[in-house]
């Protein structure tokens, strides 16, 4: 089995080390780009692209290289057919209309049902392509990436999520964009009529774990590089990126289980292989939606206060910081005196002298006091607070409709 998982991690180099794979990088570097330029007020950390698109290729080889290892290590190929090259090419076209139809959920729910409507079949005097791809194989493969990538948003997702200040019913407020995206270089085995010649692994009885019936016996196992998209994207108000991105990872995961479990029952049974390629598409955008309901039941987190000041960055190393002031909380009072707003907290923390107390609440309703006790620091406490008139608004929502081409349309506008 060693050789076998030698040969699978050279098939995921061959995957990185091609031109697919540096486009996709390259779509990766521009909505990252874009995004950078909705930040206006500069609150997200300015991390060198190199180190930012490092950790995104990392995050994917670590997800194509666990699939791949398993999917492998087990057996559970697919069947070989040329359509399966135009995967990629379909999650992009997809893409154009709404940035997360990227994600390969969508373009591999399209190949299964052409595999299960189209199979040589002859209609009015047509005879129809035959599209094999093993949809059993296909669920589990959906599956496995999608477990995989509940996990890494569940843990990263609330990272480097870009702060936008917008307005609903006429009151400011500030949200959250989450956009996460991978490309995933794979090396998927697949399975292949015919007979090999020498040079072939000899593998255990009972691999593969999966069994193939209808092929005959002439047929065997080849791997395949293979590339492929995943991604996350939602706006947040009504909770922290945090909260949301693990709200978001454990419903993708157990998403991912779901087919997982449909791929490995639904041999030989064409009903549950359309069941499953349905809830492949229709469950992925059921996430979205459950996400959309939840955040119109809730309100900003993140607004203007009747009294105070709220915090929109707590920046690192400052004294805010050293204090325990977060992000998001209200500067209610500065020694004695209420704050009822920007200009005048300004004015006060200029006139204080030593010692003076300030009065925060937090995103829980509690009541935090602290003690400044050199004067000189409050005009250097190292936070930024939300805007009461911000010069620029983010349209609220209008993050679900983006396609692909704005992402790449505005990032050259900005050039």
């Amino acid at each position: 089995m060693f050789e076998v998982f030698e040969v699978t991690l050279q098939g995921i180099g061959y995957s990185v080390f091609n031109l697919s794979f540096v486009f996709g990088v390259w779509l990766i570097y521009v909505i990252n780009k874009k995004l950078n330029t909705l930040d206006f007020y500069r609150t997200v950390s300015k991390k060198p692209y190199v180190y930012l698109m490092s950790d995104i290729i990392l995050q994917g080889l670590l997800v194509g290289g666990v699939v791949s290892l398993v999917m492998v290590g087990i057996g559970i190929p697919l069947y070989f057919n040329e359509i399966f090259l135009m995967v990629i090419p379909l999650s992009l076209v997809l893409s154009v209309f709404r940035i997360r139809f990227i994600c390969i959920s969508y373009s591999m729910a399209i190949l299964g049902l052409f595999t299960l409507v189209f199979s040589g079949q002859e209609v009015l005097g047509m005879v129809l392509p035959d599209v094999e791809t093993h949809v059993p194989s296909v669920l589990i493969l959906v599956g496995m990436i999608h477990v995989i990538e509940g996990l890494l948003v569940g843990i990263t997702g609330g990272n480097r999520a870009v702060p936008i200040i917008s307005k609903k019913d006429g009151q400011v407020v500030m949200g959250h964009i989450i956009q996460k995206l991978w490309v995933l270089p794979f090396s998927i085995i697949v399975l292949q009529l015919g007979t090999v010649g020498t040079g072939g692994i000899q593998m255990p009885d009972w691999w593969p774990m999966m069994e193939y019936t209808g092929y005959g016996e002439a047929i065997f196992f080849s791997l395949l590089p293979f590339l492929g998209f995943s991604g996350y994207s939602t706006i947040v108000y009504g909770e922290t990126p945090k909260s949301r991105a693990r709200f978001s990872g454990s419903l993708t995961a157990a998403y991912g289980l779901l087919l997982i479990l449909i791929g490995r029952i639904s041999l030989d049974n064409w009903l549950i292989q359309f069941l499953g390629v349905l809830l492949m598409a229709f469950l992925h955008e059921g996430i979205y939606l459950l996400e959309k309901s939840r955040e119109k039941g809730k309100e900003p987190i993140y607004s203007i206060p009747a009294k105070g000041v709220r915090i929109m960055q707590v920046l690192d190393g400052g004294y805010a910081q050293q204090l325990g002031i977060k992000k998001g909380d209200i500067i209610e009072k500065v020694g004695d005196e209420d704050v009822v707003g920007i200009g005048q907290f300004l004015r006060m923390i200029k006139s204080k002298k030593d010692h003076v107390s300030i009065r925060v609440v937090d995103l829980h309703g509690k009541s935090h006091q602290h003690i400044v006790v050199d004067s000189r620091h409050l005009e250097h406490l190292g936070i930024r607070v939300m805007p009461e008139k911000p010069m620029f608004f983010y349209p609220y929502d209008q993050f679900s409709y983006i396609g692909m081409m704005d992402f790449i349309k505005r990032v050259e506008d900005s050039e």
